[in-house]
């Protein structure tokens, strides 16, 4: 006697879901944890989702798709995604131990988001993705600045780049022109807002 597996017992929309979360993850080049990661979640929510165990919204399933194929234009292309910089970043931290390099890394997905978002949109959705580099400092550093170039292009920052202020005060690079003082007088509001300070002229150039 054949035994029916869970799978069969799915209902047509339900498997319709799962084969849309799978289609999507392939897509995207990512395994499943870190399919779920970009997505907001945590694995093991995912795998809820993936075993039919809870419905996903449909608004959750639709970006799937969508950061997914992003995600996939961009690798493609060549072109940097919230993933790929914080992963640069991590490296040049963890391998390289060069703070002015992670920095100055920073600056430079900043730029390259801009140039996404003035002539490549299509790709836009490899910037929502969800990234980490890992260290909750860098982290809010990295997240603001990818939040404030995407507000200040008049368009909604991801969930992701969303940080609470740090505990405490934190300067990532030393300033060569001014000193601590004026590096915290000259921190935009919208940075020093979560208690990181960088010299406005130090977050002109990469």
């Amino acid at each position: 006697m054949t035994t029916a597996t869970p799978e069969a017992t799915f209902d047509e929309d339900t498997r319709a879901v799962i084969d849309a979360l799978d289609a999507a993850q392939a897509t995207s080049g990512l395994d499943k944890a870190g399919f779920a990661r970009a997505l907001g979640t945590s694995a093991s929510r995912y795998s809820t989702y993936r075993t039919g165990k809870v419905a996903p919204t449909a608004a959750f399933v639709i970006r799937a798709g969508r950061i997914a194929e992003s995600l996939a234009l961009a690798s493609r292309g060549g072109v940097p995604s919230s993933i790929v910089a914080a992963h640069a970043i991590r490296e040049a931290l963890a391998v390289k131990g060069d703070e002015i390099w992670a920095f100055a890394l920073i600056l430079e997905a900043r730029d390259r988001l801009l140039d996404v978002i003035a002539n490549r949109p299509v790709m836009l959705a490899a910037w929502e993705a969800g990234a980490s580099i890992g260290d909750r400092r860098w982290d809010t550093l990295f997240g603001t600045v990818i939040a404030h170039t995407f507000e200040s292009c008049g368009l909604v920052a991801p969930k992701w780049t969303r940080s609470q202020p740090l505990d405490e005060s934190w300067s990532p690079v030393g300033s060569l022109r001014y000193t601590p003082e004026q590096v915290r007088d000259r921190t935009p509001d919208w940075l020093a807002a979560v208690n990181v300070f960088v010299a406005d002229h130090d977050l002109a150039t990469a």
